[in-house]
């Protein structure tokens, strides 16, 4: 069976998850399962997880970039107090991260069978768009609905305003650069719930989208 990846990409809490299970159900409705890949867990299993040496020799190297000091675990909250105060150390992350990460998320697609839906809040913006072929859902959310919904996180208040400040300054220096949308990216407002039919659409574009690129 061949592989049909799509990536689903949107700032934090925009509700990736909330758009999956609908694509899942979607899917579903026609007698097709629904694979996804959810790129951070892989960044963690990376970061955190034992792993092999080439991801020991990326932690090593991380530590020492975003100098932090020796015996502190590296953990998420470590993690993001380097580099989302500092836009040399997150430059430094993102060029030692990114070439395993899209690594990491090539094979997982490359294990795949049939649709599989690749979650990531960064896709485009990390260069990752053509490992899913441009077919791209796009979320966008308020910053305030981005608080609400983060209200009892675990990620300290200050911190959480640094992400969300930094994907969205992220995106705006993507598309000012004069990145081309993806081929096939489908929009979508997620600050109010959209209708089921919202969702009925996007998957109707969606499998559009497929139809086109089995006829070339």
């Amino acid at each position: 069976m061949n592989t049909h990846p799509f990536g689903v990409t949107g700032p934090l809490a925009s509700g990736k998850s909330h758009v999956l299970r609908h694509m899942k159900e979607l899917f579903a409705e026609d007698g097709h399962d629904l694979g996804v890949i959810a790129v951070d867990e892989l960044r963690r299993s990376i970061l955190y997880a034992p792993g092999n040496e080439a991801h020991r020799e990326l932690r090593r190297g991380l530590m020492d970039a975003l100098e932090i000091p020796a015996g502190v675990k590296l953990d998420g909250i470590v993690l993001g107090n380097a580099i989302f105060y500092d836009g040399e150390k997150m430059r430094a992350y993102r060029a030692l991260m990114n070439p395993i990460l899209r690594e990491a998320i090539g094979e997982a697609i490359g294990r795949s069978h049939g649709f599989v839906a690749v979650e990531w809040a960064m896709l485009r913006e990390d260069g990752f768009a053509d490992l899913v072929g441009g077919r791209i859902i796009a979320l966008s959310c308020s910053p305030e609905e981005q608080r609400r919904r983060l209200a009892d996180s675990d990620i300290p208040r200050d911190q959480l305003e640094r992400r969300i400040a930094y994907q969205d300054a992220a995106s705006r220096e993507w598309r000012r650069a004069g990145q081309a949308l993806p081929a096939n990216e489908l929009a979508i407002d997620t600050s109010r719930c959209p209708p089921k039919t919202a969702y009925k659409r996007l998957y109707e574009q969606l499998a559009g989208a497929f139809a086109g690129q089995n006829e070339t």
